[in-house]
């Protein structure tokens, strides 16, 4: 290939003229290509929704035993139910994302629950904000829903926040109850607690988050600087050895 392009350049030119020449060349090409595939790939929106969250208290999923671990950072056994069937199934049921998946997936096949459930949980993203509280016993976590259709994505982060709250009232319930009877044994008082609480819903994204155009854009005339660079100068300098050759063999 080397040989081609040295061939195509002509040796009469110099090693600078022959270095620039490749160097601009593999440049734009690089260049060219970083921006079409930019702007090729499919752009995906995010949406927020914030929840606050009680954590005074081990959370538990229909009598699921979590690991050891999970007891070191409160905010793991919080992924675990969030992002748990009981919470998620009542979203694709709500939104009848078996349906609208399936169009848009599916060449029009309903899909079935479990394959709706592991779409929804690649695009699910769970990160805590901060701890609230003189214990850091209240967290406010945010849940932040990544999809094509900046509508839907705002619609699934609302009802995930929604779903949880509605799955931790029975479990509020349940607990105050237990706690309530402890109480009246020891004869002391106790007071109900709010477990989940959304503070801020989701609004549909303004502009796409995916791809970031102006860094994969960046990163292509660094690339091409860089590609361009090494083949200006490995052509550059074949095509001044073989002048040389050439010089020698006339003389």
């Amino acid at each position: 290939m080397t040989d081609k392009l040295a061939n195509l350049l002509g040796f009469r030119t110099s090693p600078v003229a022959t270095f620039l020449r490749v160097f601009a060349l593999v440049f734009l090409l690089v260049v060219i290509a970083s921006v079409t595939i930019t702007f090729l790939l499919p752009e995906s929106y995010a949406s927020t929704a914030r929840i606050l969250v009680q954590t005074d208290a081990a959370p538990t999923i229909k009598g699921v035993i979590l690991p050891r671990a999970m007891a070191d950072d409160p905010f793991l056994p919080l992924v675990f139910q969030i992002l748990s069937p009981e919470v998620l199934k009542p979203v694709i049921e709500r939104l009848k994302l078996n349906d609208r998946w399936g169009k848009r997936y599916a060449h029009g096949t309903v899909l079935d629950s479990g394959e709706s459930l592991d779409i929804l949980k690649r695009r699910v993203q769970l990160s805590p904000c901060r701890r609230l509280g003189p214990v850091g016993n209240t967290q406010l976590i945010a849940i932040t829903v990544y999809g094509e259709d900046r509508m839907e994505a705002a619609q699934i982060a609302n009802a995930i926040a929604e779903s949880y709250r509605d799955y931790r009232q029975p479990l509020q319930v349940e607990s105050t109850h237990d706690s309530l009877a402890e109480g009246q044994k020891a004869g002391a008082p106790t007071l109900a607690k709010v477990l989940v609480q959304i503070t801020d819903t989701a609004e549909p994204g303004r502009a796409p988050v995916k791809p970031n155009k102006t860094l994969n854009i960046v990163a292509g005339i660094i690339l091409g600087i860089l590609l361009a660079a090494g083949a200006g100068t490995g052509i550059a300098v074949l095509s001044f050895l073989r002048g040389r050759r050439r010089a020698r063999r006339l003389c």
